[in-house]
């Protein structure tokens, strides 16, 4: 504990974590909501004029406000604001969360008539069926909520607490840190070498270890989410803690019968647990990773597979054990509250929480028995593993150039090249196997613009115009056939109205593209809007510069580390410009590096998204599309140049800053851990601006 507390990195990237966090985290108390369409605090001046009321009185007042809003709009011929359409919209919220609590009990009846349903159908007529057996299981679950009154009060204080994604990404970023500091460093300083050989090197070192982890990771959880707790309850406060969990927004469905106070007590418990799962098994590959760059590589590994299985497996399926026994999962903690899921276990539900458990306990104890009790043995093969030589290559290359000994140490012994080719094979395979589907509305948008496409003419003025009279015809036909359907046959109005509904389908395909015409006026260019939109995506466009700085901070974080590691710069001074001259081509094999994988990784990018959205030019003007304005005359092909060439230059700076920490530290995971942290807040920036 005291050797963290003195090194100034690693306390200061997990107090930067904490800080991060509440930043966020009060960014987003701020910020529009799209899935309430509004802001946080308009839900809470909501919530703060119901105080006082009975749920009856609630609903007669929101009834009130939702109807004579909209009927002094209209009777003033007037456009509502916006924030008369955010306020709107969280009376609208708030009076569905108030009517979902006073419907519970009625919830409950149809979850055990729903059971019946299951259980007396035909498809479920086997009695060993999982389904079967699933349907009859889940209504005794909630047999004892029958009765319970819910009162609905502001849950954001709640659902900011404990449904931080920010907050569990910087987690996961502390207890890497930990173990990182007290397995990775001591391995790269060459201490763990010799640990074996003192009095208490071997199993009390590793013990003092893998506690000190997992007391950070402990500490870590109650500094974060308790930072969570105070803020939230600062700003909207968590009201009647003795109230039932189940009058929070996404918890109607949870089985359990405990308070909203009681709630965050286990919530906080099961994070507890979480982290110790985690850092238990982040410990283990980094003990067994040899070095701080396949230590990483493993992680990602690890993490990429168990990502996999969390989001691609099927509920019910025989692999669903993999979704849920998982590290995503479990550091999902809400998940386990706010319904109840069974696990197939061979053809028997069994409730998730109680596998989860005991997978947990078995992985916190199986992962820190294995880890101090190899931590001999691995420091033992430490000190008698051989050491690399960087410098070290066949006899029949002793006639090549400088530049070609130095690629060799970046892309083949500093394992650069290696990830380069596995990070583009990968990123073919993502977007060779992207699907896209369209609706019936985008596929007759899309075909409109391919008879539209290009300048504005007077032909597809007029085009557009006679379409316009088309669809209206139709509608009058289908209006007048309604009018005298008592005049003809039952199967004969059924008939002529799915053929008119039918040639009408593109209706709101010829809206858009109307809308389009009108905003881009006669000197505009009709195109794709949807198709290049997918294209130019600027969360994608972020997604993408993440996963190169993540590959330049693995691939690239010991070029220049490397001579201290050899000692080469007691003999770079001995030669005229030998440092230079190293420098320079390490810098040229980087520069390359970085356009190389820039170029293909944009080209094949670029590539397979026009070909999902059936594009074939990019030279038309990027300001044609909504919010891309402007960039005036610019092309879409020179937009997406102007990507690659910032993407490229952020690559430079990125190598620049390796270099610069470098220079300043000894150590490849100090220049990792400094570097990476550099990139992430970076990055998390770059996602909030878009």
């Amino acid at each position: 504990c005291q050797k963290l507390l003195n090194n100034k990195l690693v306390c200061g990237l997990i107090l930067g974590c904490f800080f991060l966090n509440v930043l966020f985290l009060w960014h987003k108390t701020g910020s529009y909501d799209v899935n309430r369409r509004c802001f946080p605090n308009t839900v809470k001046e909501v919530y703060e004029k119901l105080e006082g009321m009975s749920e009856q009185k609630q609903i007669i007042w929101l009834e009130h406000e939702l109807v004579g809003g909209w009927e002094t709009a209209d009777s003033l011929g007037e456009v509502q604001s916006a924030e008369a359409v955010f306020r709107r919209n969280a009376q609208k919220y708030v009076l569905e969360n108030i009517r979902t609590a006073n419907q519970y009990e009625e919830y409950l009846k149809n979850i055990e008539k729903q059971a019946r349903l299951i259980s007396g159908s035909s498809l479920f007529a086997e009695k060993n069926l999982f389904s079967r057996k699933n349907a009859e299981l889940i209504p005794r679950k909630y047999q004892g909520l029958h009765g319970i009154k819910l009162k609905a009060e502001n849950p954001q204080a709640v659902l900011l607490a404990t449904e931080s994604e920010i907050t569990d990404l910087c987690l996961m970023v502390m207890i890497i840190l930990l173990v990182y500091f007290c397995i990775c460093m001591e391995r790269e300083e060459g201490t763990m070498a010799f640990a074996r050989c003192t009095r208490y090197g071997t199993e009390k070192l590793g013990t003092a270890k893998v506690g000190m982890i997992l007391v950070g990771s402990v500490v870590s959880v109650l500094v974060l989410y308790g930072s969570n707790m105070i803020l939230a309850g600062f700003i909207y406060g968590f009201g009647d803690l003795g109230r039932w969990i189940q009058s929070v927004e996404g918890y109607t469905a949870s089985p359990w019968k405990i308070s909203v106070g009681e709630y965050l007590v286990l919530y906080l418990s099961g994070k507890l647990a979480a982290a110790a799962v985690v850092s238990g098994v982040v410990t283990c590959i980094a003990l067994f990773g040899k070095s701080i760059l396949r230590t990483s590589v493993i992680l990602l590994g690890i993490g990429a597979g168990e990502y996999a299985l969390y989001t691609a497996v099927p509920p019910h399926s025989w692999m669903d054990i993999c979704r849920q026994c998982n590290l995503f999962y479990f550091i999902k903690t809400q998940k386990f509250f706010q319904s109840y899921e069974t696990i197939n276990l061979f053809e028997y539900p069994v409730s998730s929480m109680h596998v989860c458990c005991f997978a947990g306990v078995l992985v916190i104890f199986a992962t820190v028995w294995i880890s101090v009790s190899s931590y001999e043995r691995v420091s033992k093969s430490e000190y008698t593993g051989e050491r690399k030589n960087y410098f070290t290559v066949r006899r029949k290359d002793k006639s090549h150039s400088l530049l070609h000994y130095e690629g060799y140490k970046i892309l083949w012994t500093g394992g650069a090249g290696i990830l380069m080719v596995v990070f583009l094979f990968f990123q073919f395979l993502i977007c060779s196997g992207e699907q896209v589907s369209f609706t019936l509305d985008e596929l007759y948008y899309k075909n409109y613009i391919r008879q539209l496409e290009g300048e504005v003419t007077g032909e597809k003025l007029a085009f557009i115009k006679e379409e316009g009279h088309r669809i209206a015809a139709l509608e009058d036909r289908l209006y007048e056939l309604e009018r005298n359907m008592e005049s003809i046959s039952t199967d004969e109005m059924r008939e002529k109205k799915i053929c008119l509904e039918q040639q009408l389908s593109g209706k709101m395909a010829y809206e858009k593209v109307k809308a389009q015409m009108e905003r881009i006026g006669r000197d505009g260019v009709f195109l794709d809007e949807e198709g290049y939109a997918y294209l130019l995506d600027r969360k994608q466009q972020a997604y993408q510069i993440g996963k190169l700085l993540l590959l330049w901070i693995l691939a690239f974080h010991t070029a220049f580390i490397v001579e201290e590691a050899a000692g080469m710069s007691v003999i770079w001074n001995t030669v005229p410009g030998g440092r230079k001259k190293i420098y320079r081509r390490k810098w040229i094999i980087l520069i390359a590096g970085i356009v190389l994988l820039c170029t293909v990784s944009d080209g094949i990018f670029i590539a397979f998204r026009m070909k999902a959205q059936g594009l074939f030019s990019l030279g038309y003007a990027v300001r044609c599309l909504p919010g891309f304005e402007v960039w005036g005359d610019l092309t879409v092909g020179g937009y997406l140049l102007i990507l690659c060439i910032f993407k490229i230059i952020l690559g430079v700076l990125c190598c620049g800053i390796i270099c610069m920490i470098s220079g300043k530290s000894k150590n490849a995971t100090t220049v990792l851990l400094a570097s990476g942290s550099l990139a992430g807040i970076f990055y998390l920036l770059l996602r909030a601006s878009v």
